[in-house]
């Protein structure tokens, strides 16, 4: 046996039970940990989402509608995070959950799950649904559905990024009690 045999033998040994034991509870892919620039960006989002709500229920007091526009809501997410500040990707398939046809009409419901990323790393998904009712072609119901359950899918991913916030907090606070 030779130096470099010797060599690449120490190379290879492991330590089987370490003496000290170090764990950092927030490096596990679990647990969300939003850098600086999301929580000070995410908190900007929530403060403008908020004054849009205020601005469209006091315009309409009789009957506010509950949700803002997907158009309203990935314009103020560009003017935020900026243009190039965040992507959503299809993070799966479309489902099909209902497809009927009456009369040579279609009547259609597909699901799908989008992933929200933003520039620092900071994910978020959610699940959109698409429904058409009375189209008079499968392939027109279908495309339909489509576009409608990935514009719900962004848009439920943009609303819940306050909640991430929220769920970091509080995780970092239960680890803090242990």
């Amino acid at each position: 046996m030779d130096s470099s045999d010797s060599e690449s033998l120490d190379a290879c040994q492991s330590e089987l039970f370490p003496k000290e034991l170090k764990f950092d509870l927030f490096d596990d892919f679990s647990i969300i940990k939003p850098s600086e620039w999301a929580i000070t960006r995410i908190g900007w989002l929530q403060t403008k989402i908020d004054r849009l709500h205020r601005s469209r229920n006091s315009m309409q007091r009789r009957y506010p509608k509950r949700e803002l526009e997907n158009q309203k809501l990935i314009s103020t997410a560009n003017q935020v995070f900026g243009f190039n500040g965040w992507s959503s990707v299809l993070d799966g398939n479309f489902e099909m959950s209902e497809c009927a046809e009456e009369d040579g009409r279609f009547k259609m419901k597909v699901l799908t799950t989008v992933k929200l990323i933003l520039k620092d790393g900071t994910t978020c998904s959610a699940t959109g649904t698409g429904r058409t009712q009375n189209a008079s072609e499968r392939a027109q119901a279908l495309s339909k559905c489509k576009k409608e359950a990935i514009n719900d899918a962004v848009r439920r991913c943009i609303e819940s990024l306050p909640n991430l916030l929220l769920e970091s907090q509080d995780r970092k606070q239960t680890f803090k009690d242990y």
